[in-house]
């Protein structure tokens, strides 16, 4: 697989072979206003010194951070300081996502969970970060016979690990918040029942 440079280049390539592309960014590009697009986005900051408004919700950008963005959701980065910030984005498209699910394992469960009002925001540690740059590494350095499985099976395991995180994200969400919400639709059922 090719490294791009540009978001747009990515997005395009998405898009029209209905797949992923991986851009590794050095240097800011021209700062995009707050939009959607036709694909999942993926973005793991290499550096910080930014904000992410994803959905009206606020993140600051640190080294380490991820980003999961579905198609639906409008965002944009903002410039907090003029250094340059180094990222990796992921352009995914939702069917290529969902034929790679299986009936057990839904590999598109990290960019629907935002839904749920968690967080599009995972931190990750040094190990996992040393492990999703792993898979980057693998993604792009697949070439010659067998490379489209070998991307294939590499984009799988990232995403294992990246919904497993999500997973284990949501278990540490406050029990209390999730029942008193039940508590009150019970509450209001009820209500227009009687």
């Amino acid at each position: 697989m090719r490294e791009l440079n540009s978001c747009k280049d990515a997005m395009q390539i998405c898009i029209e072979n209905k797949y992923f592309a991986v851009a590794h960014l050095y240097k800011d590009e021209k700062v995009m206003a707050m939009h959607i697009h036709d694909c999942y986005e993926l973005y793991f900051s290499i550096s910080g010194g930014k904000q992410f408004l994803i959905d009206n919700k606020l993140y600051p950008i640190e080294p380490g951070d991820i980003f999961m963005i579905n198609q639906y959701e409008s965002h944009y980065v903002s410039q907090i300081d003029q250094t340059p910030h180094e990222r990796i984005v992921i352009m995914i498209h939702p069917d290529f996502i969902k034929s790679m699910s299986s009936a057990r394992t839904n590999l598109n469960y990290c960019f629907e969970h935002s839904q749920h009002d968690l967080s599009h925001r995972l931190h990750l540690t040094p190990d996992q970060q040393k492990r999703f740059l792993y898979y980057i590494n693998r993604l792009l350095s697949a070439t010659g016979y067998g490379a489209d499985l070998e991307e294939r099976a590499v984009f799988t395991e990232l995403f294992l690990m990246l919904n497993s995180l999500c997973l284990d994200q949501e278990d540490q969400t406050p029990a209390d918040a999730d029942s008193s919400y039940h508590s009150q639709v019970d509450e209001i059922l009820s209500y227009i029942n009687n």
